[in-house]
């Protein structure tokens, strides 16, 4: 509990709370059944999000490189290496007058001679849009499963409505040890 009225908080919200423990809560649900839980006198409540909460970066690499092929304008803004994955920031512009795709699982990572498939099933992520609109804009975070290595080659792959033009896949050179 908290008598801080600023706070908007909401259903599965991740919440970092440092507080007391200063005893025990017993009580009923709304079912009758027993409850006991820790009473924590807080010293400080903030909103956090997944990735600081149970993932957090060891490393972050700030990339802000941008590849524009025909209006389909995708910037890589950043990458984390966490402890047990790796995680993309992605942004993608529509610039042109067709509809845009974007294949989140097409994504690959290749690091010493291995190609490197992005996880799958990770909603607690944002999501990149996959079919996008003229002049709409999207970002999203792609996670991979750790890397170890000193280099990387990020492939990142679309395509056009307009099946006059060739979207070729969009790949960053990043280097991991910096």
């Amino acid at each position: 509990m908290s008598d801080d009225s600023d706070l908007d908080i909401k259903d599965d919200d991740i919440i970092h709370v440092v507080g007391t423990v200063k005893d025990k809560y017993d009580g009923e649900n709304a079912l009758g059944g027993s409850v006991s839980a820790p009473r924590i006198i807080a010293d400080s409540i903030e909103k956090s999000d997944y990735a600081t909460a149970f993932a957090p970066a060891q490393k972050t690499i700030n990339v802000n490189k941008t590849q524009n092929q025909h209006g389909f304008a995708l910037t890589l803004q950043k990458v984390e290496l966490a402890e047990k994955e790796t995680r993309l920031y992605v942004k993608i512009e529509n610039k042109s007058q067709d509809e845009i795709s974007f294949y989140d699982f097409n994504a690959k990572i290749t690091a010493d001679n291995k190609q490197i498939e992005p996880k799958s099933d990770l909603s607690e992520y944002p999501e990149i849009q996959s079919e996008i609109l003229p002049g709409v804009k999207t970002e999203g975070i792609i996670v991979f499963p750790k890397i170890d290595s000193k280099t990387a080659n990020i492939i990142l792959e679309g395509s056009s409505e307009n099946y006059d033009i060739t979207i070729n896949p969009f790949t960053f050179e990043i280097n991991l040890d910096k």
